[in-house]
């Protein structure tokens, strides 16, 4: 087991990964193949790398659960006649009993994660959108949601780090309809992304700092790693729902 840290930091997004190194047999004592005392970070395999760079997730095909995960419980949701995935409103992000969450691990230093979802509901308690989390204490979500003050529907992100709870951009009005949202990560930095027809896409102005969803940043210490993945809440009064249509993550390295 080891974990492989990034940026001057030492922190690992990745969390606890497998490794292997190559080990020979001396008078019935193994060692590594190059007589170190540390395992190679490369060494010369065997066979052909099998390597799948693009997981595109339908959600009429069950086997997208093989790579999805929930907090605490089951996750709530629906398959619906036209493929979509019907994600019901639960706790909020820091809620540590009934968050309605559908998450995968990041298992690259470099990827986006891309969904599309339609959001109906009129009220500042309710949204559903892209979340990138560790924990509650150290998480971002890109939500759409209503905004009283502008009353229509508008997009923003959700940031805590530490604990501390901030909205770092001006609200965004994005209108009815579906929305596009997607998350870019290269190493210790990332974006979101935005798009109403899938095609051209609106960098956010707002830089994530993807050390703080690692095991070392964590407190207490973890070992998890960073997820990616969908979220709906209504902290009003669990009536709400968000239909995703699909997911996609992608391995940039």
């Amino acid at each position: 087991m080891c974990g492989r840290p990034i940026s001057d930091k030492r922190r690992c997004p990745l969390g606890r990964e497998t490794s292997i190194a190559e080990v020979v047999w001396i008078d019935d004592w193994p060692y590594l193949k190059d007589k170190g005392l540390e395992p190679p970070l490369e060494f010369e395999g065997y066979g052909d790398k099998l390597e799948n760079k693009l997981y595109e997730y339908r959600f009429d095909d069950e086997k997208f659960k093989y790579d999805f995960m929930s907090l605490r419980r089951p996750a709530e949701y629906e398959i619906l006649e036209n493929g979509a995935l019907r994600l019901y409103g639960r706790q909020s992000l820091m809620s540590n009993h009934h968050q309605n969450i559908l998450v995968r691990r990041q298992t690259d230093f470099k990827f986006e994660a891309e969904t599309c979802l339609e959001f109906n509901f009129n009220h500042f308690q309710k949204m559903a959108g892209l979340l990138y989390r560790y924990d509650e204490l150290n998480q971002y979500f890109l939500r759409i949601s209503y905004d009283e003050n502008k009353g229509e529907k508008c997009l923003g992100i959700l940031v805590i780090n530490n604990g501390e709870f901030t909205m770092p951009i001006e609200e965004i009005p994005v209108g009815d309809g579906k929305i596009y949202l997607k998350l870019k990560v290269e190493f210790e930095k990332g974006k979101f992304f935005y798009s109403k027809d899938g095609l051209n896409w609106n960098e956010i102005p707002y830089d994530i700092d993807v050390t703080i969803l690692s095991d070392e940043y964590a407190n207490p210490l973890g070992f998890t790693g960073a997820f990616v993945g969908m979220c709906c809440i209504d902290m009003q009064d669990y009536s709400a729902y968000a239909d995703y249509y699909y997911f996609k993550y992608e391995s940039l390295e």
